[in-house]
């Protein structure tokens, strides 16, 4: 599970992502935006009822990602909110690499820095 203070919330993304930018790829919709004054990167996940009819898939699908992210939130810049959501009900993809997908993606975006 995310910190607290890296966890996207309701009204950030309602105030925030709304013309946010984004990126789309055959499994994820990314979306981000800068948010003046924040101390650290704000990031969530979700999965649709369109993508998995039931509950258990979509928080396993949630919880994969989350465990994906997890190594790179340390590097995303500090003033970022990301929203993923996955579009695909691809659950047999191995979690490194969800990792290197999610990183690529933020490289793309030029929210990352590996340093």
């Amino acid at each position: 599970m995310l910190p607290k203070h890296s966890r996207l919330t309701k009204q950030t993304i309602e105030k925030s992502l709304i013309r946010a930018r984004r990126i789309k790829t055959p499994r994820f919709l990314v979306m981000y935006a800068t948010i003046p004054g924040a101390q650290a990167p704000q990031v969530s996940i979700t999965v649709s009822k369109k993508v998995a009819l039931k509950a258990v898939l979509r928080n396993m699908l949630r919880r994969r990602g989350y465990a994906a992210l997890m190594p790179l939130i340390p590097f995303l810049s500090p003033t970022v909110a990301v929203l993923i959501s996955y579009t695909t009900p691809d659950r047999v993809i191995p979690i490194p690499t969800l990792t290197k997908e999610f990183e690529e993606l933020f490289i793309k975006a030029g929210v990352y820095s590996n340093s």
